[in-house]
């Protein structure tokens, strides 16, 4: 079974991307390392993380941090094949580029020596246009164990992956300095999903059963509708799975609640 990575959802996870005078994830970018660097890197990954469409990538990936400001260029080189089968080196091809949150899980993956452009695969969701789960309310798993959708079956996506990266933040309206207006209500649900992230799958499905997509949305907080397509993946049978589960890290710089956490699947 896998383990499950859940981190922001920020470009500033990645090293440099706020400039040489402030790092205001470096503590939650150091998390996350320890926990990829005692991942095989032999095995499969899935990235799950908000994006604007629906989409199921696989690579080569193109640099997805360029709308971030964190410039690169989505052409990658791999050979391709001609018409005697044999690859012909050197062929420029245009990569798969994926969106902010989703590229800065694969360069943490680079950065601790897995090959995500040969092993990972990207499943972004977004409003409107979910692949897992289509109906990400009505697919919350019952933790009691009656799920009340099945597991859903997206195509492309690795059968048994041995990580899970899942990119998301709680709200983003804590105080005056805030990406978006203070909101009253965000310290009080957020609380909620810091304790459910840090005691496990099951946790996070009973608080997400309260928290509809629209107040989720509302809130700012990203990580709404990745949390449940990674739930709907988990569950086995109509259950969710048990894990050891632990919150690595939390915080609020500039008013964004993130936070990192990691799950050890039960078998």
């Amino acid at each position: 079974m896998p383990t499950v990575l859940l981190l922001p959802d920020s470009a500033l996870l990645v090293p440099g991307a706020s400039g040489a005078l402030a790092d205001p994830l470096g503590e939650a970018r150091s998390a996350a390392l320890q926990v990829l660097q005692q991942v095989p890197r032999h095995g499969t990954a899935l990235v799950i993380a908000p994006g604007r469409r629906a989409r199921v990538l696989s690579g080569p990936f193109g640099d997805g941090l360029a709308a971030a400001g964190i410039g690169g260029t989505a052409v990658r080189r791999r050979p391709e094949p001609v018409d005697d089968g044999r690859p012909e080196e050197g062929t420029v091809v245009r990569a798969a580029v994926p969106g902010v949150g989703a590229a800065a899980a694969l360069a943490l993956l680079r950065l601790t020596g897995h090959e995500p452009d040969r092993t990972a695969t990207v499943l972004e969701v977004a409003p409107g246009g979910v692949p897992a789960p289509p109906d990400p309310d009505s697919a919350i798993v019952d933790p009691g164990g009656a799920a009340e959708q099945p597991e859903p079956d997206v195509p492309g996506l690795p059968s048994d992956p041995r990580l899970v990266v899942v990119v998301g933040s709680l709200s983003a309206r804590h105080g005056p300095d805030a990406p978006l207006p203070d909101d009253p209500a965000a310290i009080a649900v957020d609380v909620a999903l810091l304790t459910a992230l840090a005691a496990g799958p099951r946790a996070l499905a009973e608080v997400l059963r309260d928290l509809r997509l629209p107040e989720s949305d509302r809130l700012a907080i990203t990580g709404g509708r990745p949390w449940r397509a990674a739930l709907s993946l988990l569950a086995r049978d109509g259950a969710l799975p048990d894990a050891d589960a632990e919150l690595l890290w939390s915080g609020a710089p500039g008013g964004a609640q993130h936070a990192v956490a990691r799950w050890r699947i039960a078998a």
